[in-house]
């Protein structure tokens, strides 16, 4: 136990009280060292934080932007997708294949490698005609989106 210093009221206060004070103190020095020695945690009301509302933090603003500018693209990709109808036919039926086909069977789940054998092309012009009808889509919905 460390040191503990006594404390004196002076002359006005009876002996008996300083005596039964400093006892109090005491002991709850002696209990506040074991419990860090064995690592107990204690807290005092007034050293809580205060609960913050976490849809006043800024991170959750940010996170309600994106959630709201997500739905925002979501909502556009219809019209996305019928503009590459009319524009790149053969890019949207590889798209409408490749990603909107019913993927709930995995036999019948359509692969690079089937689309390449349907059109008589190689996986990589496959690949690179997705990734072209997938910027072309990503291209004009946030086109639309800045001109709204």
């Amino acid at each position: 136990m460390s040191r503990f210093i006594y404390k004196h009221f002076g002359d006005d206060c009876p002996k008996e009280v300083e005596k039964e004070y400093n006892r109090c103190r005491r002991y709850e020095k002696y209990l506040y060292e074991r419990d860090l020695e064995h690592d107990v945690v204690s807290y005092d009301n007034k050293e809580l934080m205060e609960i913050v509302d976490p849809a006043s933090t800024e991170e959750y603003q940010r996170e309600r932007e994106y959630d709201d500018l997500w739905e925002c693209r979501k909502a556009l990709l219809p019209s996305a997708l019928e503009r590459l109808r009319e524009h790149r036919f053969y890019e949207y039926e590889l798209i409408q294949e490749y990603f909107f086909s019913d993927s709930t069977n995995t036999d019948n789940k359509i692969t690079l490698q089937v689309l390449a054998e349907k059109y008589g092309v190689s996986i990589m012009s496959i690949k690179r005609s997705l990734n072209r009808g997938e910027r072309l889509l990503k291209a004009f919905i946030i086109k639309y989106e800045t001109a709204h």
